[in-house]
């Protein structure tokens, strides 16, 4: 479900469908690939703040979490375990 909105959010804002490769997998940098990059990072953790209703601290803005769609899964699950 997570991963799903993740990937549509890649899919539809205007930012990031162009570089968007048709065959990305969970499991693809989204760095690496050119879908993202700093600037897209900042606008992700906004849609992310809004859509989950989490806050990301400064802290929490490293290549772990935002790498590919499915870390960004396992860390927006982690933020809302046990709200």
């Amino acid at each position: 479900m997570i991963g799903k909105k993740i990937r549509e959010y890649f899919e539809t804002e205007p930012d990031f469908k162009e570089a968007l490769p048709k065959n990305l997998k969970d499991t693809d940098s989204l760095i690496d690939s050119g879908v993202i990059d700093s600037l897209g990072i900042i606008k992700l953790v906004l849609f992310i703040e809004e859509t989950f209703k989490i806050s990301v601290g400064a802290e929490e803005l490293n290549q772990e979490n935002f790498e590919t769609i499915s870390s960004i899964e396992k860390f927006i699950t982690h933020k809302t375990v046990g709200r």
